[in-house]
């Protein structure tokens, strides 16, 4: 995530207090509340020169990579958006990257948004 200066300060001394004070385990569970926006930045996969988003059907299939990120759920077409408007030049999306993994390339977006889908 990107988050503003003052509020990087902020929750920066709060962790550096607690490590001061040799209670780090005092911060578990706190609830902080930034005075800016935050920008949630997602991971994004390389394999050779290609990039690509990753999404995931369910928390057991992202594993242990999972346990680094914050996580959301969103319907695929909110996954499509992110991939077309990442910084990187993202090739496509990967479905479940870690075990048996489908790769939808970013010239099938516009066909799966003019889908018909049974969500409404």
């Amino acid at each position: 995530m990107i988050m503003s200066d003052e509020d990087y300060d902020n929750w920066s001394n709060i962790v550096l207090d607690a490590a001061d004070k040799g209670d780090i385990d005092s911060i578990i569970g706190q609830e902080l509340t930034a005075n800016d926006n935050i920008r949630m930045v997602p991971d994004i996969l390389q394999n050779g020169g290609n990039f690509f988003f990753p999404v995931f059907t369910s928390e057991e299939e992202m594993g242990e990579y999972g346990v680094h990120f914050s996580k959301i759920q969103q319907h695929f077409l909110e996954a499509m958006n992110l991939a077309r408007n990442n910084e990187k030049n993202v090739c496509g999306i990967v479905i479940d990257a870690f075990s048996e993994s489908f790769v939808i390339p970013m010239e099938l977006f516009d066909i799966i948004a003019e889908m018909d889908s049974s969500i409404g």
